[in-house]
């Protein structure tokens, strides 16, 4: 059974999540040039720079010379691993391959794999391209996947590899995966597809926290973490010199640009003065307020492009299923969800957030948007049923610990939970950390009693993995919940023969009725971008702009 037969995974919907007021925003096509400025620096970038970039264009190699790009965090290090956290897609997909992408179908497509043979349920023999190279010019071979596979899980980045028993080189080519059980499709995600494959020779010799060597068709030539990225094509991509068809591969496996700097500019007014200056070409976290700068009309409509982009991510709270004062009262957790209003929280979090109705986003194809008419403590905000639940509780004054992302949004959130819970009487104080730390954090049992942070995934059901899997602490969910009913519910709605409506409600319910997790707000993008990239590269909501259309190409 080759690869083909695997079907669609699930279609991705990209429905309207955002209210009709922010998807408004258009391509911009008129207006007038912007005024004359002095010499600024913004983002490690000055005027003067630009102004090198404003002249270039189309070289020898038919790629775009050079395009700089705003981004409000980077990530800490290259290593191939994380594939999700820290936006690392826009970085990590230009310097690294796995066996497989997702199409915009969400069929899985040969990436570093030209297919897959399934021996029996549970072992599946991947052929592998055999003329993959790396840029030092390093064979990638079967042992190579294996190696790869194996670092991941010793050092514990393997995320969503429940499924998974082990892998071993068949021949030089072929890798069988072992499953414990036959994976439905959801499952093969991280695995197949956010799984990096790198030389074991090459990692043995760099340190690829800072100097990967690179099996796409982007090398890293600068990286000073948390600061700047900077990526060079890559003259010696395998694909463009294997003699193998690797026609089915996406258009994402190739360079249209030369040279591409990622500089982080945490705040987005600086960006958008950035965008002004003309010293960033691409800037995707622009607020909805100032989209009206490069919109039609705008003073630097003439200059840039404005797109919306929907996004899969969402953000939750959740609570600590082990800690003494929440964990065991659901009355209290219930008090808590119905003080909360996030429509207030989502408003505090910024323009480029809505709230949420239900345990997911539009943006997911098996979400049901009428499952948002159902009345449940995520769409009602209910102050007096809140005090009713908080005092049929245990709670007798503690002092509720809420963990959270550091990041704008995330605090700005917490903090007017922090108002809401204390207009119902429940004491709250809230502690931020970097995303890097927020696992150590919930990894222990005490010290907190609910996190704020986000999730994603490719399939609703997908995402819900760090919520309701009972398998991430020895039998335990994420949160310390040991729930032999939720792992069922959850197993049932991930696996292919029952992933529909009924099921993946029935998890969902169910959740609810335990009071394990509280959703809050659904994510969008507000994207700018110069006019000389005349068509920009979307993968599963990112945009690439490494493989990005540019004008004369």
């Amino acid at each position: 059974n080759e690869m083909g037969k695997l079907g669609k995974v699930l279609q991705t919907s990209l429905s309207v999540l955002l209210t009709a007021s922010l998807l408004t925003a258009c391509t911009a096509t008129t207006g007038t040039a912007s005024s004359e400025k002095e010499e600024t620096v913004v983002g490690n970038v000055s005027e003067s720079e630009s102004k090198g970039k404003e002249e270039s264009g189309i070289n020898a190699d038919g790629r775009y010379d050079k395009v700089i790009v705003a981004v409000n965090a980077g990530p800490a290090d290259v290593l191939p691993c994380k594939p999700n956290g820290n936006g690392k897609p826009k970085f990590f997909w230009s310097i690294y391959e796995a066996l497989f992408d997702y199409d915009d179908d969400n069929n899985l497509v040969p990436s570093l794999a030209s297919g897959y043979t399934e021996v029996s349920d549970t072992v599946w023999n991947i052929k592998l391209f055999e003329e993959i190279y790396d840029s030092e010019g390093n064979h990638i071979t079967a042992d190579d996947v294996v190696y790869s596979v194996n670092w991941l899980i010793e050092t514990g980045n393997n995320i969503k590899y429940d499924v998974l028993d082990h892998v071993e080189a068949v021949d030089e080519y072929t890798v069988a995966y072992h499953w414990k059980e036959k994976p439905s499709a959801a499952q093969l995600e991280f695995i197949l597809v956010r799984t990096f494959i790198f030389s074991q020779k090459a990692f043995e010799e760099h340190n690829f926290a800072t100097e990967p060597v690179a099996t796409g068709p982007f090398v890293v030539s600068g990286f000073v973490s948390g600061s700047e990225l900077v990526l060079e094509a890559n003259d010696d991509y395998w694909a463009e010199k294997t003699s193998e068809d690797v026609s089915a591969r996406l258009g994402l496996h190739k360079a249209t640009v030369q040279t591409i700097e990622f500089k982080v500019i945490s705040e987005s007014s600086q960006a958008v003065v950035a965008l002004e200056m003309n010293t960033v070409d691409f800037c995707d976290y622009v607020t909805f307020s100032m989209l009206a700068e490069f919109e039609e009309g705008g003073p630097y409509s003439d200059q840039y492009n404005v797109d919306i982009n929907l996004s899969g991510d969402y953000y939750y709270m959740m609570p600590n299923m082990a800690s003494s004062v929440t964990g065991d009262d659901l009355n209290l957790r219930l008090a808590m969800y119905y003080a909360l209003d996030n429509d207030a929280i989502a408003t505090a979090m910024g323009s480029s957030y809505a709230p949420l109705k239900s345990l997911g986003t539009a943006y997911f194809q098996d979400y049901n948007p009428e499952w948002e008419k159902e009345e449940t403590y995520v769409n009602t905000y209910d102050l007096d049923l809140a005090k009713e639940y908080l005092e049929k509780s245990d709670y007798n004054g503690e002092e509720i610990i809420i963990v959270g992302l550091v990041n704008e949004e995330c605090k700005n959130a917490m903090t007017m939970m922090q108002s809401l819970l204390a207009q119902a009487g429940i004491k709250a104080t809230i502690q931020t950390y970097e995303e890097s730390l927020m696992n150590p954090i919930i990894a222990e049992k005490t010290g907190w009693d609910f996190v704020v942070t986000r999730l994603g995934g490719s399939t609703l059901v997908a995402s819900w993995n760090t919520l309701f899997n009972n398998d991430v602490h020895d039998g335990m969910t994420t949160n310390w919940l040991d729930d032999p009913k939720l792992q069922e519910l959850y197993q049932t709605s991930l696996a292919d023969e029952t992933h529909d409506d009924e099921h993946v409600k029935a998890c969902m319910d169910y959740a609810f009725s335990i009071g394990d997790v509280y959703p809050i707000s659904g994510m969008a993008s507000s994207i700018v971008y110069s006019k000389k990239m005349e068509e920009i590269y979307y993968r599963e909501g990112y945009v690439t702009v490494g493989s990005s259309k540019y004008q004369g190409q």
